[in-house]
């Protein structure tokens, strides 16, 4: 009982401190609902992805790949909170060519593989299967993946700014300004066939 206690007081009193700094930082300057909102997304993307499947360590990026061999990024730190987020999808032509969503959320880039190109257009929805977070330093990774897991080239399809709006277990409701997706998307953990990586995601 007393850890549990320990725990949530933990993550009111980081609450607080990231309420602080953008106090701080005039974010509360003329402020509306709408702000308000996107504050309160922020906030529960710091603390919501508790269980393993939500938030998995960067231990689970290296256990699944030798980055010497591979030629991926080795970065094994994830960053502190910053002001802005980002987004990267990368065309991944591997076994079978799919599409890496990949949402800056806690210091990590939370990811997920999109086996059809990701919606432009609205009610058009696309299955994206939950992988291991990623390094942020993956954010700006092109080339070739030489050996073992996701063997095959990579190149960036689409980045840019990242907004969260809404963030729980079950849905991320999120904003994208980039060159190729615009606007409001979703994801819903609709576990499809029973499987808990199974997402679905949509733009709005």
């Amino acid at each position: 009982m007393t850890a549990t206690i320990t725990s949530y007081l933990t993550k009111v009193v980081k609450a607080i401190i990231i309420l602080y700094i953008k106090f701080e930082q005039n974010w509360f300057i003329n402020v509306s609902s709408r702000k308000l909102k996107n504050v309160e997304g922020e906030i529960q993307n710091l603390f919501i992805f508790q269980h393993p499947l939500y938030f998995m360590s960067l231990k689970e990026y290296f256990k699944k790949r030798d980055v010497k061999k591979s030629g991926e990024p080795s970065e094994k730190k994830s960053i502190a909170y910053s002001k802005k987020h980002i987004y990267v999808i990368h065309e991944h032509h591997a076994s079978h060519l799919h599409w890496d969503l990949r949402l800056q959320m806690r210091g990590v880039l939370k990811s997920w593989a999109v086996p059809k190109q990701p919606p432009r257009a609205k009610n058009v929805k696309r299955l994206a299967i939950q992988v291991e977070d990623h390094p942020m330093s993956y954010a700006n990774f092109e080339g070739e993946i030489k050996d073992g897991y996701g063997k095959g080239t990579v190149k960036i399809w689409d980045k840019g700014e990242l907004k969260i709006l809404e963030a729980d277990k079950d849905k991320i409701e999120f904003e994208l300004k980039g060159k190729k997706l615009l606007g409001k998307y979703v994801l819903i953990h609709a576990k499809m066939e029973g499987n808990e990586k199974n997402w679905l995601f949509f733009k709005v």
